[in-house]
């Protein structure tokens, strides 16, 4: 069955973005569930992405504990023209921060069926004069699945309900205002993606986004 319509969305609260505790215990539950549906596709590949999904998956949890202990974290959302997602950013100096995106694809048509998967970025902030602007760029990854229905898939060499797992490599850049007198940043990004698993090509899910975070610290 379609990973889409296991996926309830009653099976996870929305975020709260201005307690922490909870942020954190909802982000664990999402990458819960995600983990029990990808463990039920029926894919040759599943066994090689479940640790990179799980080291993405522990990064972001990451992320929402790190305010604890006095670094900035930027929880919010991102929307793109296919799509969109949960965005948590963690800064590990003034200028480097990891980024966790949880991003849902190709669901508005025409992108080759949807798709749902976990990013982690690596990125760092150029700071400008005016300090509210930054702009940023980066790399990481991504793991997820992509139902692109039933097809003829060549390396699979028949037609088949293609509903399968996908690994592969991001980059990211883009640029950010931050406000001076409330913790609410704007940004705007271009993430291309290449897909090594099931199959190698680019990945045009989620590429152009813009995003708004609210940051506690």
């Amino acid at each position: 069955m379609c990973f889409f319509e296991n996926f309830s969305k009653n099976s996870v609260r929305p975020l709260n973005l201005f307690k922490k505790e909870s942020n954190t215990a909802n982000i664990r539950n999402i990458g819960s569930i995600i983990v029990f549906r990808l463990m039920n596709q029926n894919t040759d590949c599943m066994k090689k992405v479940l640790f990179s999904f799980g080291l993405v998956l522990a990064a972001i949890s990451a992320a929402t504990n790190v305010s604890a202990k006095g670094g900035k974290v930027g929880l919010g959302l991102r929307a793109t023209p296919d799509g969109g997602g949960f965005v948590a950013k963690m800064f590990l100096d003034k200028h480097l921060a990891f980024e966790g995106q949880l991003n849902a694809g190709g669901i508005t048509g025409g992108w080759g069926g949807p798709s749902f998967n976990a990013v982690g970025l690596l990125t760092y902030h150029i700071i400008l004069p005016n300090p509210s602007w930054r702009i940023f760029m980066g790399g990481g990854v991504h793991v997820g699945v992509w139902d692109r229905g039933w097809r003829y898939v060549s390396k699979e060499g028949r037609y088949m309900d293609d509903n399968r797992a996908i690994f592969g490599i991001d980059a990211i850049g883009g640029v950010e205002y931050v406000f001076k007198k409330i913790p609410l940043g704007l940004s705007a990004d271009v993430k291309p993606a290449v897909n090594f698993l099931s199959e190698s090509g680019f990945f045009d899910h989620n590429v152009v986004g813009v995003s708004a975070r609210f940051y506690l610290r």
